[in-house]
Protein backbone atom coordinates (compact mmCIF):
# COMPACT_ATOMS: atom_id res chain seq x y z
CA UNK A 1 0.00 0.00 0.00
CA UNK A 2 2.82 2.51 1.07
CA UNK A 3 4.32 1.72 -2.80
CA UNK A 4 1.18 2.60 -4.35
CA UNK A 5 0.13 5.38 -2.18
CA UNK A 6 3.84 7.42 -3.71
CA UNK A 7 5.16 7.99 -6.75
CA UNK A 8 3.97 4.88 -9.21
CA UNK A 9 7.01 5.57 -11.47
CA UNK A 10 9.71 4.86 -9.47
CA UNK A 11 8.48 1.64 -8.72
CA UNK A 12 6.89 -0.07 -11.40
CA UNK A 13 9.16 -2.66 -11.49
CA UNK A 14 7.78 -3.79 -7.81
CA UNK A 15 4.79 -3.42 -8.63
CA UNK A 16 5.09 -6.16 -11.31
CA UNK A 17 6.88 -8.37 -8.61
CA UNK A 18 4.05 -7.85 -6.63
CA UNK A 19 1.57 -9.50 -9.07
CA UNK A 20 4.00 -12.52 -9.76
CA UNK A 21 3.90 -13.04 -5.92
CA UNK A 22 0.36 -12.47 -5.90
CA UNK A 23 -0.41 -14.90 -8.67
CA UNK A 24 2.13 -17.38 -6.94
CA UNK A 25 0.46 -17.36 -3.31
CA UNK A 26 -3.00 -17.64 -5.60
CA UNK A 27 -1.92 -20.51 -7.45
CA UNK A 28 0.26 -22.38 -4.57
CA UNK A 29 3.39 -22.62 -5.69
CA UNK A 30 1.78 -24.28 -8.88
CA UNK A 31 3.15 -24.17 -12.49
CA UNK A 32 3.39 -20.61 -13.47
CA UNK A 33 0.94 -19.09 -15.43
CA UNK A 34 1.83 -16.80 -18.97
CA UNK A 35 0.45 -14.20 -17.19
CA UNK A 36 3.05 -14.55 -14.34
CA UNK A 37 5.72 -15.16 -16.85
CA UNK A 38 4.96 -11.97 -18.25
CA UNK A 39 4.96 -9.67 -14.96
CA UNK A 40 8.31 -11.12 -14.35
CA UNK A 41 9.51 -10.25 -17.34
CA UNK A 42 8.17 -6.91 -17.17
CA UNK A 43 9.83 -7.28 -13.68
CA UNK A 44 13.41 -7.40 -15.32
CA UNK A 45 13.13 -5.56 -18.53
CA UNK A 46 11.95 -1.65 -15.53
CA UNK A 47 14.22 -3.34 -12.78
CA UNK A 48 17.26 -1.85 -14.29
CA UNK A 49 19.96 1.08 -13.10
CA UNK A 50 18.55 3.18 -9.91
CA UNK A 51 15.78 1.32 -9.76
CA UNK A 52 17.40 -2.36 -9.43
CA UNK A 53 16.45 -4.06 -6.37
CA UNK A 54 16.03 -7.67 -5.06
CA UNK A 55 19.21 -8.67 -6.91
CA UNK A 56 19.80 -11.56 -5.45
CA UNK A 57 16.77 -13.06 -5.84
CA UNK A 58 16.59 -12.54 -9.50
CA UNK A 59 18.45 -16.06 -10.23
CA UNK A 60 15.84 -18.38 -8.05
CA UNK A 61 12.87 -16.62 -9.71
CA UNK A 62 14.41 -17.02 -13.32
CA UNK A 63 14.78 -20.24 -12.32
CA UNK A 64 11.31 -20.71 -11.94
CA UNK A 65 9.80 -18.38 -13.99
CA UNK A 66 11.80 -18.03 -16.71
Amino acid sequence: RKIKSEQLDSYQNILDLIKVFGDDIKTMGGKPSAKQKDNFTLFLARNTNGNSVMKHMVFELKKRLG
